[in-house]
């Protein structure tokens, strides 16, 4: 017996337009869309691109340097192929407009996403957006295009069928996992976090009963078997890879033998709360928190021991902000209390989130970036101009550049080897990122040029050590303009006898 299509009811339509969470789910978007416009100063998005260039065109995976005479010739684990491919053939599609609209999409998903989830756990609407509407404000820090919305896009899914599971004993979805796995660590490492809460979300319903005022909720015996089934397969489906065990204990290498990238930069840094970044999540969280634990509901295990861990993690490293935008609203929305007022719609109401709606998508349509703002932002913020100086007049010899654009030069300049760039694991593992951080700090500076036979360096017109070199008298002004300058070594032909740093000393 077959049926009938649903036939069209525009009287439906309407209302759902005319809606607050259309209102809600339109305004994510336009706010996604917004928070990505200024992501092409990102400084790892060129090697990300230069990478899925080369397995699209040689068909297989750059697995030594070619980028850089520091390290070159070193094996690199290329941990995040799937994802960059995914971001080169959006490139390709559509330029830097395809890289951006595809960026967008992803983080506009996953706060969609989340928003959903939210509404599973709560009814009330208005409370589901205002949840929406803070994970908005946490999700962008570090936005931009980044391969790790493909992997926190991974996570949501992974949180969604758990969720399903945990609260609706719903086990349909649950045999995707692995192939998630499977498909998840091709992309990001962040398949480590989700393991880890898929491990939480396992261990709470062993707990038999409440421990003090945390509620438990025991699995059952089928129960049991089907998680503790599954958890293994996706934990196997992680070594289904092409680089097997080495994409497996990345991660761990990444926690105890790259302190120094993780020291030297920011994202990784804990949050400041002097600054806007640290006032807006102090602001956010505290207001969260603040409305979940007034509303006097129990808290059950899981979600208290994944609420301590996404909020330990977001204060740790900002990088994490993420993490606490997509779990942290869920968790909370599901502690407040329903209003079943707020599913009554008035009239008047409607017409308000109407307007409101066109507002937003004419908003919208008016900033929507093209390529010449993507330009502009390019030539304002990295140096796209002594890029252009130096295809014209080429000089011989080592660079020295500033880190944050190593992976601009080499896409703007690939004939031209880097000093660094920001793959900081591999420049960790040969001591390139600890020269750099003398150098650029004033410590031993020249000696640090000497070592590396550097004949010219590209840097930031305001960094401190280009002041300090270009005043040096061995050093001359080749190129400046607001952003970067261009300093040579007129004696470079003569330095070492005109050899080049190999990289092996």
């Amino acid at each position: 017996m077959t049926t009938s299509p649903t036939p069209f009811n525009p009287v439906r339509l309407l209302r759902y337009i005319t809606s607050f969470r259309f209102l809600i789910s339109v305004a994510i978007v336009a706010k996604m869309f917004w928070a990505c416009r200024s992501g092409f100063s990102d400084p790892d998005i060129w090697w990300h691109l230069r990478h899925a260039q080369y397995l699209v065109s040689n068909h297989k995976f750059l697995t030594e340097d070619t980028f850089s005479f520091t390290v070159a010739g070193m094996y690199y684990l290329h941990y995040e192929w799937l994802s960059e491919l995914f971001y080169y053939l959006a490139y390709r599609s559509g330029g830097f407009i395809g890289t951006f609209i595809f960026c967008s999409a992803m983080l506009s998903i996953l706060m969609l996403g989340v928003y959903s989830l939210c509404e599973a756990r709560n009814r009330d609407w208005f409370t589901c957006g205002f949840a929406a509407v803070a994970a908005t404000i946490l999700a962008p820090v570090g936005s931009g295009p980044r391969m790790h919305l493909v992997g926190w896009l991974c996570f949501l899914v992974m949180f969604a069928i758990l969720q399903r599971f945990r609260y609706h004993r719903d086990g349909k979805y649950l045999w995707l996992l692995p192939p998630l796995f499977c498909f998840w660590i091709n992309c990001h490492p962040t398949w480590f976090f989700g393991l880890f809460t898929f491990s939480i979300v396992v261990a709470s319903g062993f707990i038999p009963r409440d421990f003090g005022p945390l509620e438990a909720s025991p699995w059952t015996p089928p129960e049991v078997k089907r998680l503790l089934i599954v958890f293994c397969l996706s934990v196997a489906a992680v070594f289904v890879n092409p680089f097997g065990y080495r994409l497996v204990k990345y991660p761990f290498d990444a926690i105890l033998n790259q302190q120094l990238n993780i020291g030297a930069i920011s994202e990784w840094a804990p949050v400041n709360f002097g600054d806007q970044t640290g006032v807006v999540a102090f602001g956010v969280l505290g207001t969260l928190f603040a409305v979940a634990i007034f509303s006097n509901k129990q808290w059950r295990i899981d979600d208290f021991v994944l609420t301590v861990f996404v909020t330990y993690s977001a204060l740790r490293h900002i990088r994490f902000f993420i993490l606490a935008a997509i779990v942290l609203p869920v968790i909370l929305v599901g502690q407040i209390r329903e209003r079943s007022s707020a599913l009554n719609l008035t009239p008047g109401k409607r017409l308000i989130n109407a307007a409101l709606v066109a507002v937003v998508i004419l908003v919208f349509i008016a900033t929507f970036p093209g390529a010449d703002y993507i330009q502009r932002q390019i030539d304002s913020e990295l140096p796209s101009g002594a890029a252009t100086y130096l295809r014209a007049n080429p000089i011989q010899g080592n660079m020295f550049n500033w880190f944050e654009w190593g992976g601009y030069l080499g896409w703007a300049r690939p004939d031209a080897k880097t000093f660094i760039d920001s793959r900081t694991d591999i420049f960790e593992y040969r001591g390139v990122l600890k020269d750099y951080l003398r150098a650029i700090s004033g410590d031993q500076t020249y000696e640090v040029l000497d070592k590396y036979q550097i004949c010219y360096a590209v840097l930031p017109k305001a960094a401190p050590v280009a002041y300090f070199v270009g005043k040096s008298s061995g050093w001359k002004s080749m190129y400046s303009d607001e952003v970067s300058v261009v300093l040579a070594r007129p004696t470079c032909q003569a330095l070492g006898n005109g050899s080049q740093y190999t990289g092996t000393e």
